[in-house]
């Protein structure tokens, strides 16, 4: 895969980036249509895709400012490349877990069939 998809001046596009943001948006339309299958208000389930997608990097993120700590303390101008990294995993996964179990309990969701609507569904082989 080639890395840049192109440029714009001096803003690079990359083909990761793209792929990611259209795999978040499929995903979204796939629970959107999944929830309205199971009666639940799609509204509410596309809010709870796009808090957990931002929960996720902004855990993912601030794990990572926690645990390389030194290196982004000797200067406020390396924060900026918390910008450019990826961040530690489980940072995103507890904090998407955090705010998906508040927005469920808030909105009064059902509980196992929200999940239901955002797990993948099982291959059919038929």
């Amino acid at each position: 895969m080639y890395p840049e998809l192109f440029n714009i001046g001096p803003i690079t596009v990359y083909t990761y980036g793209v792929l990611l943001a259209a795999s978040y948006l499929l995903g979204l339309r796939l629970a959107m249509s999944r929830a309205k299958a199971r009666g639940l208000d799609a509204s509410r389930v596309l809010d709870l895709g796009i808090y957990i997608i931002i929960a996720a990097l902004v855990g993912a993120k601030l794990l990572l400012l926690v645990v390389d700590f030194n290196q982004f303390r000797n200067s406020p101008a390396e924060l900026w490349t918390l910008a450019r990294s990826g961040g530690v995993f489980y940072g995103g996964l507890i904090l998407a877990v955090v705010v998906a179990f508040w927005y469920i309990y808030r909105h009064r969701l059902p509980f196992w069939t929200t999940c239901d609507v955002f797990a993948a569904p099982p291959p059919s082989f038929t």
